[in-house]
């Protein structure tokens, strides 16, 4: 798990005063399940309760294998878990979470659903009453050719998610203009509110190791060309080292792919890590490389960054905004799919560079919790909210 946002963050009091709503958070996973949208939806949760004082439930699915719900609390959060009664990697459905929506949405006064390309969000937007808010991580496409054929089929329903929204948050610029393109009656609820950033401190040790280090981290997805890192191994020297952490489908094919190139030495895939091991990686990397063709908001790219490596990304609209974000040369561009010895180059450019010592004005939790609380008062407060059919 990723650290718990700090406890003694404040929101800003004009903007906290007048929230005083139940909110209903739902979700398709929540820590101590691992990826995005849950490291997202922990810090929003934790945000909210600590700056405001508010009651927060999250509504999620449950653990493989169990049978019945249950609940639980965490940081002052209540969590309730539904067992799933569609498993499958492309699809999950929980008959229990959609039951429990139906017949307690109405309890409360925001009801902020993530995940465009899960079901419970669906089942959140037709519950009539609450200020219905929705956060999509909306990549556009699946990543695979079942969940591409799927994402098709879904779009009319996705239609209907956004129609019903009150308000639609997405983590980014380049989010954003996907979902203009693809939703077009949706430009006016739409805001930007990017994710916050836990660069690890100046004070935590640096791994130690003899080699360069240039490190990747994340789910282990095809679609995030790690295995365009791994190639490019063989084409580094053997003062480099290539650390990928995180776990994933893809996982066992990068295995595979190190052996096959001789250099299962010189690239160490860890599996999930405690975060201060994480932290510790980040601060000892000279570079991070990530080759994903789709992201909303690269989190761990960000992080790297705040722990002073240089990025190599490929071009694509999120990293793009990065670029302009950082300082300048923290980022190089490079295609989605790179040539690899050409990859090798500009990672060793890059090494070659001195580490970034000043700080990055990378966004923070605190600031985005704010602007998602300032969001949820404004609906609140709205005349004009209408609730469409």
């Amino acid at each position: 798990m990723r650290p718990a946002l700090d406890a003694t963050v404040e929101l800003d009091r004009t903007v906290a005063t007048d929230l005083s709503e139940r909110i209903l958070l739902v979700t398709p996973g929540y820590p101590p399940d691992l990826g995005g949208i849950e490291h997202h939806v922990a810090q929003l949760a934790r945000g909210i309760v600590t700056g405001t004082g508010c009651e927060v439930v999250v509504a999620t699915f449950g653990d493989p294998g169990d049978e019945e719900p249950r609940v639980e609390h965490l940081d002052g959060v209540t969590v309730h878990r539904f067992p799933l009664t569609v498993a499958r990697p492309a699809y999950r459905y929980s008959r229990d979470l959609h039951a429990w929506l139906r017949a307690h949405g109405r309890d409360f006064g925001i009801v902020h659903s993530h995940g465009y390309h899960a079901l419970p969000a669906l089942a959140a937007s037709r519950i009539r009453g609450p200020v219905t808010v929705f956060t999509p991580h909306y990549h556009g496409t699946g990543h695979s050719l079942v969940r591409r054929y799927l994402h098709r089929v879904y779009r009319p329903a996705g239609h209907g998610i956004m129609r019903r929204a009150d308000a639609i948050l997405c983590v980014s610029e380049a989010e954003a203009a996907r979902v203009r393109r693809h939703f077009p009656s949706t430009g006016s609820k739409i805001h930007v509110v990017p994710n916050g950033v836990d660069p690890p401190s100046a004070f935590t040790p640096p791994m130690t190791s003899r080699e360069t280090v240039v490190l990747c981290s994340g789910r282990l997805e095809a679609y995030k060309g790690v295995d365009h890192l791994v190639a490019a191994a063989a084409e580094l020297g053997d003062d480099y080292r290539v650390v990928v952490t995180g776990d994933g489908p893809h996982l066992a094919t990068l295995r595979e792919l190190a052996a096959r190139l001789g250099v299962q030495e010189r690239v160490l895939l860890t599996g999930i890590l405690p975060v201060e091991e994480l932290q510790r990686w980040q601060r000892a990397a000279a570079v991070y490389v990530t080759l994903s063709t789709n992201e909303a908001f690269n989190i761990a790219a960000y992080e790297a960054a705040g722990a002073g490596a240089r990025i190599v990304a490929s071009d694509i609209p999120a990293h793009r905004e990065m670029l302009d974000r950082l300082l300048p040369g923290t980022v190089v561009l490079v295609p989605a799919r790179p040539d690899v010895p050409a990859l090798a180059r500009v990672i060793e450019a890059s090494a070659g560079l001195e580490r970034v010592t000043a700080p990055q004005p990378v966004p923070t939790w605190t600031d985005a919790v704010q602007r998602v609380v300032s969001i949820y008062r404004e609906e609140l407060a709205s005349p004009s909210r209408v609730r469409a059919s």
